[in-house]
């Protein structure tokens, strides 16, 4: 079956990608709060994970950074 390796959404200014485990959204590009939540872990996004885990953090920034930079073509 085909599936994305990642999805994304965003409203305004924010953006957020999921990879199936962790979700990371922010004020798009890079400003106010960086919230990451592990969804399996914390599906209703109580434990804010982005200082604890910034590996995470830098990993899907990345990916949403590739995808602003697709998108503009």
């Amino acid at each position: 079956d085909a599936h994305r390796e990642y999805l994304f959404s965003g409203i305004d200014a924010w953006r957020t990608v999921f990879d199936g485990q962790y979700k990371l959204t922010r004020h798009y590009p890079n400003e106010g709060d960086t919230l990451l939540y592990d969804i399996s872990a914390d599906p209703l996004e109580n434990d804010n994970l982005a200082e604890r885990a910034p590996d995470h953090v830098a990993r899907l920034q990345q990916v949403l950074d590739d995808e602003a930079a697709r998108a503009r073509g």
